[in-house]
């Protein structure tokens, strides 16, 4: 037989008292075929190993320059990538656009010369009432139209004074009971945004009716009306010459939070009657009020 030749040998079977032959392939061909597949997969591995040794030893070959070209490629493609997920992120989160109308009071002058101003400086001045009436828009995608949000503040010091700081500063939030939970939420975060740090240490949030009105439908008539219930009020009118106490009066102090146009006014009503910072007051009859107007865009 020749060498080579797969080996094969007769089994015999016996059916129905009659003697068959057949031929099947020894236990070798079955050896010859796994080893012809076991060659072919080693030189596919041989193969990829070789394709990649090739690759490693052209690298290592590349001048310095074309490999920081090509790790520079790389990280431009990553960054590409990551930039345009923060786009995508981006587009998704809700948006602000909202404006309105704005009112504080004082317990210390605001327009005032500074002999006044210097005098009152560490004794009055730590307590206000502020609040805000939104217009029209949304905050972070929520419709606040029509809403308004009360704080009321006191401080360790004279707010606004440059030369000391008034912090620790306890707070208070009356929010327009006519909201919804998602607009409470909502009306407290875009109180706390306008305000900068003023309401950062909330001690208390009560819910209440509140307006907040101008004659004429106008700021510039500075005569003013907030009401937060029971618990809080403003009530202001346009600084008169017979309100003046010295000669050379002027916006002593800016107002406390973040307003597009603001004007000086006379306070008629300054009230806060709630509970939650340790003092009520009535602080009337002074020039120690605002009035105004503001937007936030996102």
């Amino acid at each position: 037989m020749p060498s080579g030749t797969p080996r094969s040998h007769t089994a015999t079977t016996v059916c129905s008292g009659a003697i068959k032959r057949r031929t099947a392939l020894a236990p070798t061909t079955r050896l010859w075929t796994s080893t012809n597949a076991t060659k072919a997969a080693s030189a596919t591995k041989l193969s990829n190993l070789a394709a990649h040794r090739a690759a490693t030893v052209r690298e290592r070959f590349l001048s310095p320059g074309m490999l920081i070209f090509k790790k520079e490629i790389k990280r431009m493609k990553i960054v590409g990538i990551l930039f345009s997920a923060a786009l995508a992120m981006g587009a998704s989160l809700p948006g602000t656009a909202i404006q309105g109308d704005y009112v504080e009071a004082r317990n210390a002058e605001v327009f005032v010369g500074p002999c006044y101003a210097n005098s009152e400086t560490g004794l009055v001045g730590d307590l206000a009432v502020f609040g805000w009436k939104i217009s029209k828009g949304s905050f972070e995608g929520v419709n606040l139209e029509g809403l308004s949000v009360v704080g009321v503040v006191k401080a360790s010091s004279t707010l606004g004074d440059t030369h000391h700081s008034s912090y620790p500063i306890k707070s208070i939030l009356i929010v327009d009971e006519k909201a919804s939970v998602e607009q409470r939420m909502a009306l407290r975060k875009f109180a706390q945004r306008m305000s900068n740090d003023l309401l950062s240490d909330v001690v208390r949030v009560d819910y209440a009716p509140v307006s907040l009105t101008f004659e004429n439908n106008s700021v510039h008539s500075m005569k003013a009306t907030l009401k937060a219930g029971e618990l809080a009020a403003i009530q202001t009118r346009a600084i008169n010459a017979g309100d003046k106490v010295c000669s050379h009066e002027e916006p002593w102090y800016e107002p406390l939070t973040k307003v597009d146009h603001a004007m000086p006014t006379f306070t008629i009503a300054n009230d806060f009657r709630g509970t939650g910072l340790g003092t009520t007051w009535k602080s009337p009859s002074k020039s120690s009020s605002f009035v105004g107007n503001f937007h936030l865009n996102d």
